[in-house]
């Protein structure tokens, strides 16, 4: 079982020094109003949900996470949906933005990214993107449910755009 009350994050975060401990409001995008409604959510949320996601996006090499938005969904599985951006490069691409699906067992059942590759054309994680549509006899392929979870398309594609990276102190990479 992991404890998340106290988090280790192992990767500089909103300024952090590398493996301090953070609040959730360190991950937060400093809005009042995203952070006085996350702040009248259950502790669970506050406690673990945050940091599982920060955890789970450290390990695959994010920097400078900032949660944007958060919201409870009951099916397909019972968990939190968080979106938000971050430096995270894939097999070469360079992605800014992501929602990320945690049970409420604290186990992360979506992942997807939206960046640019090296020619700035818009790339998804996973590659396969949410426009596929299958050929006729191909089988369906796994990856694209994980678009099920991209629930509003239009605000995640704006989501760089209406949460300006905030300058931080002693960082000047606005993202």
């Amino acid at each position: 079982m992991k404890l998340f009350y106290i988090v280790l994050i192992p990767f500089m975060l909103m300024g952090s020094v590398v493996g301090s401990p953070v609040s959730w409001r360190d991950i937060v995008y400093p809005q009042d109003r995203l952070m006085q409604s996350i702040s009248e959510m259950p502790d669970i949320v506050k406690d673990q949900v945050i940091f599982e996601a920060a955890y789970e996006l450290a390990d695959m090499g994010a920097l400078d996470v900032l949660i944007c938005g958060i919201s409870r969904i009951e099916a397909p599985v019972g968990g939190w949906l968080l979106e938000g951006l971050a430096e995270l490069e894939i097999e070469e691409v360079a992605y800014s933005t992501f929602i990320i699906g945690i049970e409420d067992s604290g186990e992360v059942f979506a992942f997807i990214a939206r960046g640019l590759d090296a020619d700035d054309l818009t790339c998804w994680f996973p590659t396969i993107g949410p426009d596929h549509t299958p050929a006729e006899g191909e089988p369906f392929p796994d990856e694209l449910l994980e678009f099920e979870f991209l629930l509003d398309r239009e605000g995640f594609e704006t989501l760089i755009d209406v949460f300006p990276r905030p300058e931080i102190a002693g960082n000047s990479n606005q993202g």
